[in-house]
């Protein structure tokens, strides 16, 4: 072992011979296979976040449907408190099911019950009464289980929220408490 001196510090050298590691040289970017892997993962995430977030945002949308459907409800209660029987309305609030969010316009029944829905709307709104005794109109005659022989109202909201030509239809009535939905959700 040799010492020696360098610049006021002594430096301690080995005799045996340095050796030289050979270096290798590092390999910058991807492979072909690595990036196909990545494209694959992120392929696979998608086709499962896409739908589920899809259905997401439908289900909030429907929440409008019963947001309105329980002020129609509440109106229709209490226009009943003050005239002794329901509004019936029928008449579609808009006139067509809107493609996309539409603000609409109150006419006829719908100022005489006075619900009104906050803003646009993606759903198109209905409401029919009746006296005791009479018929369910065409349009919601297949409510089962309905009783006829006391004032009745029946609500319905249906909108296409997919556009793909199938409704979703929600209804309620006077005489449940509960919001029901068509077999078909409207979406897939």
């Amino acid at each position: 072992m040799i010492l020696r001196y360098h610049f006021d510090k002594f430096v301690i050298k080995s005799q045996m011979p340095e050796t030289t590691v050979p270096k290798i040289k590092s390999e910058q970017g991807f492979t072909l296979i690595e990036l196909m892997i990545v494209v694959v993962i992120i392929g696979v995430l998608a086709a499962v976040a896409v739908p589920a977030f899809q259905s997401y945002v439908y289900r909030s949308r429907a929440q409008e449907a019963f947001g309105f459907m329980g002020e129609i409800r509440n109106r229709q209660e209490s226009y009943r408190a003050e005239f002794g029987q329901y509004a019936d309305v029928d008449q579609w609030l808009p006139a067509t099911v809107p493609n996309e969010p539409v603000a609409p316009s109150l006419t006829g029944g719908w100022l005489d019950l006075g619900a009104s829905p906050e803003g646009a709307v993606r759903f198109q709104y209905n409401t029919w009464a009746g006296l005791p005794g009479d018929a369910l109109p065409g349009a919601v005659a297949g409510i089962p289980n309905f009783n006829i022989n006391t004032f009745w109202y029946v609500v319905r909201a249906q909108a296409d929220l997919d556009q793909d030509s199938t409704n979703i239809i929600f209804e309620t009535t006077s005489q449940q408490s509960n919001i029901w939905a068509d077999d078909s959700k409207g979406w897939e």
